[in-house]
């Protein structure tokens, strides 16, 4: 008896019939993977050959021929033949390709999205909530990771994210309306949630969390999210998220700590791993405490501003560079050290050191790595020390 393929796109692409899978091991190639996903994708339609080329080259359409393509459809027909001999996959027609309609595919990418359209119109709370909680049984990972640079890819991936949070943010409303946060809570702690970062989820856990008077485990979220999330990315606190903490602040029991109690607690450095980022108004208020702390100090303290320049030719090139410097700074500055971005080719620090050459030392220390770990030779970086005094 025929069975359909099993395609799984959520992650890296595997497609499965019967013991035989798709892509072999070591025997990848990103263009027929496009292609044989694109035309699943689309597998009731006809796809000319100009509109596969500018699917599968994108940029670089002007440059690839139709025999190129014809090519490209040989290499994944033979690859698919390995994988189901009973007959083609891919058929063409004048100067078209399409999927063979007797050859039934199951999409995970469809099945996912199909379910967050059937939480987004449904209308009973209950059934709502057990469908979201198999959505994120199945939103285990993105559409395609490594392909997503292309830009159709790219896009489905988004449609993806934007159906799923949806079908999600609706469902709470309704559990929050009904007041029900232990099932909120419940919902996003679930593992394949609990990385994604999301300001409206982080809210609505921490709400919940504060409905059910367990203030303690709030405060506690509050923290993490301040260590992994806020300070490490330099962004201001979501108001919402302010609001919350100070009414679980102000819902706790009164209980006090004694002063060893607390200097142990305040010195624990468990979550303080590098420098301190933080955004850039923050930044400017450190630095106004540290003029006034300069002059009874013997420590020399030091604004420094680094510049990255040049030109790619490559889009992203000066975004991934200021991030590679970001990341080497928080690694390599001292804990005592602050830093802050300015605009994506510019970073300010303080610097703290007993002498001057110190501060020169530690600034050179990082402009090396940087110079060693760079992926684009053409942008470079500049420093400018000023002591603070």
């Amino acid at each position: 008896m025929y069975k359909s393929f099993n395609v799984k796109t959520l992650g890296i692409l595997e497609i499965n019939y019967s013991k035989n899978v798709f892509p072999e091991q070591g025997k990848r190639s990103r263009q027929v993977e496009l292609l044989i996903i694109y035309l699943i994708l689309n597998r009731d339609k006809n796809i000319t050959s100009r509109q596969l080329i500018s699917y599968l080259w994108g940029d670089k359409e002007d440059q690839v021929t139709i025999g190129a393509l014809r090519n490209l459809v040989y290499r994944a027909r033979k690859d698919l033949k390995k994988l189901y001999a009973k007959e083609p996959c891919i058929l063409s027609k004048g100067h078209s390709y399409f999927w063979n309609p007797a050859v039934k595919c199951q999409v995970d990418y469809e099945e996912i999205m199909e379910l967050s359209e059937k939480i987004i119109k449904g209308n009973d709370t209950d059934s709502q909530y057990r469908d979201c909680c198999w959505l994120a049984d199945k939103f285990e990972n993105p559409f395609l990771p490594e392909l997503q640079d292309n830009e159709w890819i790219g896009q489905l991936n988004r449609k993806l994210i934007k159906n799923c949070f949806d079908a999600l943010f609706q469902t709470i409303d309704k559990l929050e309306n009904e007041g029900r946060f232990q099932e909120i809570v419940e919902l996003t702690g679930h593992p394949h949630l609990a990385g994604i970062e999301n300001e409206v989820l982080f809210i609505k856990k921490m709400n919940a969390y504060y409905h059910l008077k367990e203030t303690d485990r709030a405060l506690k979220y509050y923290q993490e999210l301040m260590n992994s999330y806020y300070l490490f990315y330099g962004i201001e606190t979501a108001p919402q998220i302010k609001e919350l903490y100070q009414k679980c602040l102000d819902e706790r029991p009164q209980v006090q700590l004694d002063t060893i109690s607390i200097e142990d607690f305040l010195e624990s450095s468990e979550t303080l791993k590098g420098a301190f980022y933080c955004d850039f108004y923050v930044f400017k208020r450190i630095y106004q405490l540290n003029l006034v702390e300069a002059k009874s100090s013997d420590h020399k303290r030091a604004l420094v501003m680094l510049t990255l320049s040049g030109q790619s030719s490559e889009e992203n090139a000066m975004s991934e560079e200021s991030q590679r410097l970001k990341d080497i700074m928080m690694k390599n500055l001292r804990k005592s050290d602050i830093f802050s971005q300015y605009s994506t080719t510019q970073y300010f620090l303080i610097i703290q050191a007993p002498k001057t050459g110190g501060i020169e030392t530690a600034i050179e220390r990082i402009i090396r790595y940087f110079d060693r770990e760079k992926n684009h030779p053409e942008i470079s970086i500049s420093k400018k020390i000023k002591e603070i005094d």
